[in-house]
Formats: C-alpha cells, sequence, structure tokens
C-alpha cells in the first residue's frame, strides 16, 4: 500500500480512469475541428479566400504545431450567423414595426 492508502493496482485503475476521460475529452474536441481542406470543401471557399480571411483577422482560426491552420465548427457557425441578409419580406416587415413603434 503506499502513502495514500490506495494498493498499486487500484492507483493504476484510477490513473487510468482519469486519463481516458481526458482522452475523450480530447477527442470530443478534436471532432469538432476543421483543417482548411475541411472547410473550403464544407463552404465552397477557394483556399486563398480564406486565407485572406485569417490575415484579415476576421475569422478565428488556431494554429497548435505553427503551421498547419485549424478552425472549429462552432465558430463557423457563429460566423454564418452574424450577417443574415433578410428577404425582401422580412426587410418590410421590420420597417413597418419600426414604423408602428415611432407612432
Amino acid at each position: 500500500m503506499s502513502q495514500t492508502g490506495i494498493d498499486n493496482t487500484e492507483h493504476e485503475a484510477l490513473f487510468k480512469s482519469a486519463f481516458s476521460h481526458t482522452k475523450n475529452n480530447n477527442m470530443d474536441e478534436l471532432k469538432n475541428m476543421l483543417d482548411i481542406s475541411q472547410l473550403c470543401e464544407i463552404t465552397g471557399w477557394k483556399r486563398g479566400y480564406v486565407y485572406n480571411l485569417i490575415s484579415q483577422g476576421r475569422i478565428t482560426h488556431y494554429k497548435p504545431f505553427g503551421k498547419k491552420v485549424y478552425f472549429k465548427k462552432e465558430d463557423l457557425e457563429s460566423l454564418m450567423d452574424m450577417t443574415p441578409i433578410l428577404s425582401v419580406e422580412d426587410a418590410a416587415n421590420n420597417v413597418a414595426k419600426r414604423i408602428s413603434k415611432k407612432i
């Protein structure tokens, strides 16, 4: 038994379960990441356009090893939701609401 009162096999089992939990969280995190090729395939954007967005600071990206660029799916979903283009009907309804509030 060790100083903690847990024998070595119990200690190893606890360590492995804690490590596997961390490993699973990291794997889940990686599943939510895209590389630039995957981003281009999903969005239909060209690589050059994506690199322009990166250099202009308009798209959140990650470079964990300093070279390859990754993107979180949730960041891209937020980006896509930021600038909706309203239909003519929705825009007219918004204008009507604003006018009715002023009256």
